[in-house]
């Protein structure tokens, strides 16, 4: 049964939704960004809970989409949602055990490590430790990542937000950030790290691109959506979110 599906596994449709509307966009194929950080803005936490938790009385909705809290970085979250629904089509070794809840193994999948108040010791980092402190979120400045001060090699990739480059001072990014070009590439990576007989694919749309039919057509046939908003309307990319109907 798992074979027939191989020819349609996985196919997640990245898409860049700028909210405040074309005019204020130059329309080019360069990254985006998302600029959260651990503590997401109230207006971000309200449009989640509208785009994750759209009511039944929603006329299309792809059931069995997880809805996990964030875990260093939206981007990570956001497609640690689709993979834990993959994970439970069939394909349960995405991420051990059930992947209906956020489980410790599900936190460990989206980005690996300790947290903040529990980080994990010496000897035994992870994406957390590596490339998330020193925890440099808005306002903060810049910093560099703890395994390029500390002198330590990273540890080898083994979550989303490490094929991400989430948080990595190397590629520009704060405490929790991600750019969209690379949330295909770390689906791909980490699905393969997981199962390399599976055939992760993905799609990238930019504005002008993605259409209502583009949009419909991709829940219709049971596939969420990565997509990356401006929230607070100023025409600039900030959160990372998942969308499962329309």
């Amino acid at each position: 049964m798992k074979e027939l599906k191989l020819k349609q596994f996985l196919l997640v449709v990245l898409a860049v939704l700028i909210l405040a509307g074309p005019a204020a966009l130059a329309d080019d194929d360069g990254p985006r960004q998302s600029t959260t950080g651990p503590k997401p803005p109230k207006a971000v936490q309200e449009r989640d809970a509208m785009v994750l938790g759209i009511p039944a009385v929603s006329p299309v909705v792809i059931f069995g989409v997880p809805d996990y809290t964030w875990r260093h970085g939206c981007g990570p979250t956001a497609l640690g949602n689709v993979v834990g629904y993959y994970d439970g089509q069939g394909y349960d070794d995405l991420i051990p055990g059930d992947a209906s809840n956020q489980t410790a193994a599900v936190n460990q999948a989206i980005a690996s490590g300790g947290t903040t108040g529990s980080p994990n010791p010496p000897g035994s980092e992870q994406h957390y430790e590596d490339y998330s402190r020193p925890e440099d979120a808005p306002p903060s400045a810049l910093k560099t990542d703890d395994y390029i001060t500390q002198g330590r090699a990273p540890h080898p990739d083994d979550s989303i937000g490490d094929y991400q480059d989430t948080s990595k001072s190397t590629r520009n990014n704060k405490y929790g950030w991600s750019f969209d070009t690379d949330i295909g590439p770390s689906f791909v990576g980490y699905v393969n790290q997981q199962n390399s007989s599976y055939t992760p694919t993905y799609t990238r749309y930019r504005w002008g691109a993605l259409t209502w039919s583009v949009l419909t057509n991709e829940i219709d046939n049971g596939r969420p959506m990565v997509f990356l908003v401006d929230t607070g309307g100023d025409g600039k990319t900030n959160h990372f979110v998942t969308v499962v109907g329309y």
